[in-house]
């Protein structure tokens, strides 16, 4: 017999209500309170980490001098000095040193000093072991019948380069530009102009110049102008003054060559005209100018203003006679090598301001 079963709810049977337990109530608490001990704890940790860090420490002020001239100070944490630059080693230190009257530079020492040769609008200086050049000046253009400027030679140059490289030259912002000279010839050049000057500089060197490719590189780094001292251009003269050189015909050439020197109160006891050269290594030659009067070629205008020499050594023979005793005596030779020597005038014992000449050789 089939019978169904009644599921049919009991109208007087309460709902079963799941009631809380209290083993996992603890449970929560317990882990809630672990959680923010071990945040407690780690907060703590990260502060003594912060408080202890570099940037916290303080460290004296005093400061360490290093070789180069620049100076260091204290490091945190443990305050010692942060160590010095380090100085790379000076490799033309012992290089011979050229100075004109407008630029100076180091050479290789195996160098001899370089001919200078005066041309129409440019003067050259030529390291002859090298080829080494400079060559300053102007650039006149027969089409335009005036000189060119300076941005219009580097113009021409740019478009004539085959390569080029932004360097710094003596403060001065350009580029060394490689030229092709002929089928396997090049040339290096750097093309400066100074402030305020119209004299452009032209500074090549074949490629290489040397078995170091890198001679070029190391004397442009030595490369400086020489700041010209300004002259008076004015002055009269005055009894008893001090002699003043104003001018000079010409600031190099070899021995024997004339110069004139321009100025004030050039003339000594009786009219003397003595110029003095000083060698670089502080050797001095007396140089000669006459009397003022028109035994010498001066006239009564000229009288203290004008003075002239020829550049030559001093004591050729050993021997001197005396200007105004005209007795003759030993002396010793002063040899007028080539280079660049200080030149100053002399009168009632009294000096000048200096002006350079060059000797050439």
């Amino acid at each position: 017999m089939f019978v169904m079963e009644n599921n049919s709810a009991n109208p007087n049977q309460q709902p079963l209500v799941s009631q809380p337990s209290n083993h996992f109530s603890k449970t929560f608490i317990i882990l809630l309170v672990l959680l923010i001990a071990a945040v407690g704890v780690g907060g703590y940790f990260l502060g003594a980490r912060k408080s202890a860090s570099p940037q916290n420490v303080a460290c004296t002020l005093d400061a360490l001098l290093c070789p180069d001239g620049s100076s260091v100070g204290r490091v945190p944490p443990s305050c010692e000095f942060a160590p010095c630059p380090t100085v790379a080693p000076d490799e033309t230190a012992n290089w011979k040193i050229y100075e004109s009257s407008t630029f100076s530079l180091k050479y290789p020492p195996a160098w001899p000093t370089p001919i200078v040769n005066q041309q129409s609008t440019t003067k050259e200086y030529l390291f002859p072991s090298s080829n080494f050049t400079i060559r300053e000046g102007t650039r006149y253009s027969q089409s335009l019948n005036r000189a060119l400027t300076y941005q219009e030679i580097i113009a021409e140059q740019e478009k004539a380069a085959v390569g080029s490289q932004q360097v710094t030259v003596a403060d001065i912002a350009t580029k060394k530009y490689i030229n092709k000279l002929g089928a396997s010839s090049w040339e290096q050049t750097i093309i400066l102009q100074p402030k305020n000057s119209k004299v452009i500089y032209w500074i090549s060197v074949p490629v290489p110049a040397t078995t170091d490719e890198t001679i070029f590189d190391k004397i442009l780094a030595t490369f400086r102008f020489v700041e010209k001292k300004k002259l008076k251009t004015s002055c009269i003269n005055e009894p008893d003054g001090v002699p003043i050189i104003t001018s000079i015909s010409a600031n190099f050439g070899p021995k024997g060559t004339k110069i004139e020197i321009i100025g004030c109160n050039l003339a000594g006891f009786e009219g003397d005209l003595d110029a003095i050269f000083v060698r670089s290594d502080g050797a001095k030659i007396p140089l000669f100018g006459g009397l003022w009067h028109s035994s010498y070629g001066y006239t009564e205008e000229e009288r203290g203003k004008l003075m002239r020499i020829t550049v030559q050594s001093y004591c050729e023979s050993g021997y001197e006679t005396g200007r105004y005793s005209g007795i003759r005596s030993s002396c010793k030779k002063v040899e007028a090598t080539p280079g660049v020597y200080k030149v100053y005038v002399t009168a009632w014992g009294k000096n000048s301001n200096e002006v350079n000449f060059t000797i050439t050789e």
